[in-house]
């Protein structure tokens, strides 16, 4: 009797301790994902990129044409603040805070088809992999985005559930602190 008592008082025991163990383990990465979000620094190009990626004056007054409408996803970009123009523009001071929402419109958007690049000419440099930490839901989160001061030319790019897909071109000026 005893054999079984001790036997059943040890389960108990590993499996509280698993139950804990579980417990602290959620706490941590909820701590953690919390902390990416409200506190998460992202460079988003070096210093390098950024020489390869800056717009000369001339490339900045003669941005890529605007592309059609879609029937994908819209691309709403809350903060920093957009001016609208051939070429929406986005102005901002490093760091920004980022955040841009993509609503749907026919179809619920499908995260896993954003891609979002910095190009200039035949260079250029895919940001999406070091944004994907900061997606929560159908939304870009960052509450600090360091970027190299410059002129700069972004491609985003969404689709949704049903393929359709939408891609927006964006001048983007940063200027220092």
């Amino acid at each position: 009797m005893r054999n079984h008592n001790t036997v059943r008082s040890r389960v108990v025991v590993v499996m509280v301790g698993s139950l804990v163990g579980i417990a602290v383990s959620i706490m941590f990465s909820r701590q953690a994902w919390a902390a990416s979000r409200a506190g998460g620094t992202v460079l988003l190009f070096s210093h390098d990129d950024a020489r390869k990626l800056r717009l000369t004056d001339e490339q900045w007054r003669h941005p890529p044409h605007a592309r059609a409408l879609s029937a994908g996803p819209e691309i709403v970009i809350r903060s920093p603040q957009v001016v609208s123009g051939d070429v929406p523009t986005i102005e901002t001071q490093t760091p920004a805070k980022l955040v841009v929402l993509f609503e749907p419109r026919n179809s619920p958007v499908d995260m896993s088809s954003l891609a979002v690049e910095a190009h200039k000419g035949f260079f250029s440099k895919s940001l999406t992999d070091m944004l994907r930490p900061y997606i929560y839901n159908d939304s870009i989160e960052v509450s600090k985005a360091q970027i190299p001061a410059g002129k700069f030319l972004l491609d985003i790019s969404i689709g949704d559930q049903a393929g359709n897909v939408t891609t927006a071109t964006y001048r983007l000026k940063v200027d220092d602190e």
